[in-house]
């Protein structure tokens, strides 16, 4: 897939559009898989992958095979991502995921593939945590690759994952503490149900 893609990326270079097109339509999911994830809203994702494209057409005469396609691709997408945190917030930091359903719904009538990933357990998180996560887990890249494109060593991937697992761990173990608690209530909810049933 890579020769492939690179072949594209050299035919671009020489002017084929249809080359540069055949390119997007075999990298612009996987970019959509990561950037959703780290934004939290669908437009968004959207916007920061049509904003990967135009500046690595802008670019094409830089490109070098010292990296892969996709490792440029998912560079440039990194540091849309990461800037349009910053500018978001204000601050290095992620706001609560938007869940969408209404517009995940027009966009699914109209045969728009969405990310079928549940992206609560990244709440929280700070965008670099997010960032590894999603690079890690969601689009499966090496250690080696995530470094290469965020420019932070393997070892401080390998153990910034780490305190991000223990984090996400914890979390999953309150929620199932929380969920305990409320079970008895639920019980005795439906016991109270039931008995008012049989009165009737």
């Amino acid at each position: 897939m890579e020769h492939l893609l690179e072949q594209w990326v050299e035919q671009a270079k020489g002017g084929s559009k249809e080359a540069f097109s055949d390119l997007v339509k075999a990298t612009q999911q996987k970019l959509l898989t990561y950037a959703y994830p780290m934004l939290g809203n669908v437009q968004d994702a959207e916007d920061v992958v049509q904003e990967v494209y135009i500046r690595m057409y802008r670019h094409l005469d830089k490109y070098t095979h010292h990296v892969s396609v996709m490792a440029w691709l998912y560079t440039i997408c990194y540091r849309l991502c990461m800037n349009k945190l910053k500018k978001r917030s204000g601050l290095m930091r992620l706001l609560p995921l938007l869940h969408q359903e209404a517009a995940m719904n027009e966009r699914a009538a109209a045969n728009r593939t969405e990310p079928e990933h549940d992206l609560s357990l990244l709440d929280g998180l700070k965008a670099e945590e997010r960032n590894l996560v999603v690079m890690r887990i969601i689009q499966g890249l090496t250690y080696e690759e995530i470094s290469g494109i965020t420019g932070i060593s393997v070892a401080a991937l390998r153990k910034r994952y780490e305190r991000v697992r223990q984090k996400l761990q914890m979390k999953c173990r309150m929620e199932r503490t929380e969920q305990a608690h409320e079970r008895p209530h639920h019980i005795e909810l439906k016991r109270g149900v039931a008995t008012y049933d049989q009165s009737i």
